[in-house]
């Protein structure tokens, strides 16, 4: 039941709405989002089906049988979804520290993509996934290069 919550709040942060303006244009009631998305309460098919079409989605997209779009190769897995969303809840000055930090974690480790894929992440941007093989096939915030 949780896990729609957070896949509805996952999607609506994606599309850059608020709780309320989903609310709105899905024409279910104030706080009922917040509700959904904590995993207090899990909506009727036609609520669901509401949701989706709001968010410019298929209308059964949420249905159980319906076929799930099979997950990009950008996909986080739950705890990756958790740190990202703390993150994001950070100040700025936080957040520039926590990058710095991931940052140079990933590069020391060597993983110099991995340390553009997390500038990306944070910055806001859907990072591209690098050509197999490449060293360093992405660029964030600012160009990436490779430890001497």
């Amino acid at each position: 039941m949780r896990h729609i919550g957070r896949h509805i709040k996952t999607l609506r942060e994606d599309r850059g709405l608020k709780q309320k303006d989903l609310e709105r244009s899905a024409g279910i009631p104030e706080s009922y989002l917040g509700r959904i998305e904590r995993g207090e309460h899990h909506p009727r098919p036609e609520t669901l089906e509401r949701i989706a079409l709001a968010l410019g989605l298929d209308g059964d997209y949420f249905e159980p049988d319906a076929p799930s779009p099979a997950p990009g190769p950008d996909a986080l897995d739950e705890p990756s979804e958790t740190m990202l969303a703390v993150f994001r809840g950070l100040p700025p000055i936080q957040r520039r520290t926590a990058l710095a930090f991931a940052t140079g974690l990933a590069a020391t480790e060597g993983n110099i993509d991995a340390a553009c894929r997390t500038a990306k992440l944070a910055a806001g941007v859907q990072p591209s996934v690098p050509p197999t093989g490449s060293a360093n096939g992405c660029q964030g915030p600012k160009p990436c290069t490779k430890p001497k």
